[in-house]
């Protein structure tokens, strides 16, 4: 059986305050949801969720990612994979990625993640570029505007931003094979804090003419 190839990112499981930056109002409960929406008080360090909330935010996102990804399956999770206390973030991230089923588990690293959690995972790296079927694919924590043959339609794939810099990306890189797979994101498009397929980005990007300004010479 072929192997399905998943892409995530921005899970920042343990990440207290991350539900209020990224306003994932899923794991909050009602007395914070109002909170949330009354003001700026959201921003200020002496108010955050509850430690059960934040659980509830973990125990989803893990649950999303068994749903859909199969144990045999390959996903990439392309950085900032959790939070913890500087003698506590190799531990902690140990502990959640053992409460993931999937066996092929790749890392890309974030801005918030430490080299040394890279032995929780099958591989990680600071970049790569991999082949699923036909499609030359780009990863890497940020956006880029050029990566490696993008004038031939490889993609480009990323997380960091939370999915706040895609409108901007589209009005100035129209047509782009490129999209933050982090959850927020994802659940932008599709309503669910979910990793996303290899299948599915293709399907979003067929109706795509690519974008690039590099001076190669455009795929025909």
């Amino acid at each position: 059986m072929v192997k399905k190839v998943w892409f995530t990112a921005d899970t920042h499981f343990g990440h207290r305050r991350i539900a209020l930056y990224s306003r994932r109002l899923f794991c909050l409960d009602d007395a914070e949801r109002e909170r949330l929406a009354e003001s700026s008080s959201m921003i200020k360090p002496n108010w955050g969720p509850s430690w059960a909330s934040v659980a509830r935010m973990d125990e989803y996102l893990i649950d999303q990612i068994n749903r859909h990804v199969d144990k045999d399956d390959i996903l990439w999770h392309l950085g900032d994979f959790s939070w913890g206390r500087k003698n506590d973030l190799v531990s902690a991230a140990r502990r959640y990625r053992e409460r993931i089923n999937c066996r092929n588990v790749f890392l890309i690293m974030g801005n918030h993640d430490r080299e040394d959690i890279g032995r929780v995972f099958g591989a990680f790296h600071d970049y790569q570029e991999i082949k699923v079927g036909k499609e030359n694919i780009v990863l890497s924590h940020y956006a880029h505007c050029f990566w490696n043959r993008s004038h031939y339609g490889s993609w480009m794939l990323y997380g960091h931003a939370h999915g706040s810099a895609e409108e901007w990306l589209d009005a100035h890189m129209p047509g782009r094979f490129s999209m933050d797979v982090g959850v927020d994101n994802i659940a932008r498009l599709t309503g669910e804090y979910r990793p996303i397929s290899s299948e599915e980005i293709g399907v979003m990007f067929s109706s795509k003419k690519g974008y690039q300004v590099d001076g190669h010479k455009p795929k025909p």
